[in-house]
């Protein structure tokens, strides 16, 4: 193992001496070359290749049906914990991509663990909007405030929806619920 420094992102990096990209760049660039070669072909040439592999791939589990079985039975701890991993990182992207989800995940997290509710029960709750000035526009604006100011009070009767302001001008005492 030499000490490299990689051509495209100037890391250093220890690999052989033909090495010329770091272990970082190197999916990279053959992601890229395989993109680049891949759109030189013609439409029909692509169709193919794309068939032959598929069918490839369908014949092959048609025919190794008991093959497919044992190592799945053989193998079924790995393939959870694979399965586990891969849904994680699927969410983890997701959630990079769109951050909105992750907030909305949390928030029907909160409402099912906090005030024993459904999503559906709470948006129910906020369609008609605050309950002192009447705003509706953006339901994740409204909030749901206990009458009785008992946390553990959820019931039904003893939530009201309020927005932000009027919420908070309410535990600030500039406002009472009549």
């Amino acid at each position: 193992m030499y000490k490299r420094k990689c051509i495209k992102c100037l890391n250093e990096f220890y690999g052989y001496k033909n090495n010329k990209y770091c272990p970082i760049c190197k999916p990279l660039i053959l992601k890229e070359y395989n993109r680049e070669y891949y759109n030189k072909l013609n439409p029909l040439k692509k169709k193919e290749i794309i068939k032959k592999s598929f069918d490839y791939r369908k014949e092959w589990r048609k025919n190794n049906k008991e093959k497919i079985k044992v190592w799945n039975e053989k193998n079924k701890e790995k393939l959870k914990e694979y399965h586990k991993q891969y849904n994680k990182l699927r969410q983890r992207r997701l959630y990079e991509l769109y951050p909105s989800l992750m907030k909305k995940k949390r928030r029907e997290r909160f409402y099912r663990d906090y005030y024993n509710l459904s999503i559906e029960e709470v948006n129910e709750f906020k369609k008609d909007g605050c309950a002192i000035c009447g705003y509706n526009k953006v339901l994740e604006m409204i909030s749901l405030h206990h009458k009785d100011k008992n946390k553990k009070n959820n019931n039904k009767n003893n939530l009201i929806p309020l927005c932000y302001s009027c919420h908070s001008a309410i535990h600030k005492g500039y406002l009472t619920l009549s």
